[in-house]
């Protein structure tokens, strides 16, 4: 369970959100949504451990996630607004890579690739990618991971319809292993607990 309680993030003498309380038990999806500035991906990043908060404090498994950072960031798998990926490499050398980080196996990998259906652009350099094929190749790095808690900002960028859908897809069957999702969007498509940012200034 990931348990959040009161917290607060102020960012360039500007509180973004205050008083923000939260649990989230294993196998369950919670939505964040707020108009632009609202503080959606300063709160991902505080969960993340990448950004402390100014109040407030975060447990994951029922331990403070800064009592043992390595442990928390194991069962970590992050997603921002930049796609993570190395423009210089193939998809498929992005994916070794990501296999390799997460200690993962090669089935995985070719999970992955069937999953995105990336089998078509596997030996292509990711900067020849459009931006939703390069979308589709950060995504997939969640199906190498065991990682419990998952957190995406905003990650139906760029993405058509149909990727959407396997998104969407694979979330749920993350949750079905008791998997926790939090997503940042303002997409509709998305299911489960919601939380809107507006309501915390």
């Amino acid at each position: 369970m990931l348990n959040c309680k009161n917290l607060e993030c102020v960012r360039g003498g500007k509180t973004l959100f205050s008083d923000l309380s939260f649990k989230v038990p294993a196998g369950k999806t919670l939505v964040i949504r707020g108009r632009n500035g609202s503080g959606k991906t300063s709160l991902l990043k505080i969960l993340s451990g990448l950004l402390s908060p100014n109040n407030g404090e975060i447990k994951w498994r029922d331990k403070n996630i800064n009592s043992d950072p390595f442990a928390f960031k194991n069962d970590l798998a992050y997603i921002g607004h930049k796609n993570g990926i190395k423009l210089q490499q193939t998809v498929s050398e992005n994916l070794c890579f990501w296999r390799d980080v997460y200690h993962s196996e090669n089935e995985k990998i070719e999970h992955a690739i069937s999953v995105f259906g990336l089998d078509d652009v596997l030996d292509v350099p990711c900067y020849m990618l459009s931006a939703g094929w390069q979308r589709r190749v950060a995504l997939s790095r969640f199906l190498l991971t065991s990682a419990k808690l998952w957190l995406m900002d905003e990650p139906t960028t760029n993405l058509d319809l149909n990727v959407k859908e396997i998104l969407r897809d694979v979330i749920k069957k993350h949750s079905k292993t008791g998997g926790i999702s939090i997503i940042s969007t303002n997409d509709d498509g998305f299911t489960g607990k919601e939380i809107n940012l507006d309501k915390y200034k």
